[in-house]
């Protein structure tokens, strides 16, 4: 499906140091995930996101995109993601 290889092509590029590319690919992906069905996979966007945020100093940005994933667990009720995402 046509989000999950955005999110692939993001991954692809992060490994790669190419931030702006994975944000807007993240983005891409983001913007096609049908919610609530692809919860988990528009959370690990929104993770990833976060992380490359963080490296670029962006720590309100990281930290809306960590809020975002957690609020994805939650309303899918998914205890073991609502516990991680706390724990991060």
């Amino acid at each position: 499906d046509l989000a999950l290889a955005h999110r692939d092509m993001g991954d692809l590029y992060e490994r790669r140091k190419l931030f702006p590319q994975a944000l807007d690919l993240y983005r891409e992906a983001l913007g096609e995930f049908q919610l609530p069905r692809d919860w988990k996979d528009a959370g690990l966007a929104q993770v990833q996101m976060a992380n490359i945020l963080v490296l670029q100093n962006d720590y309100d940005g990281a930290r809306r995109s960590y809020e975002q994933a957690l609020r994805y667990a939650e309303q899918a009720g998914d205890e073991a993601a609502i516990a991680k995402g706390l724990d991060d």
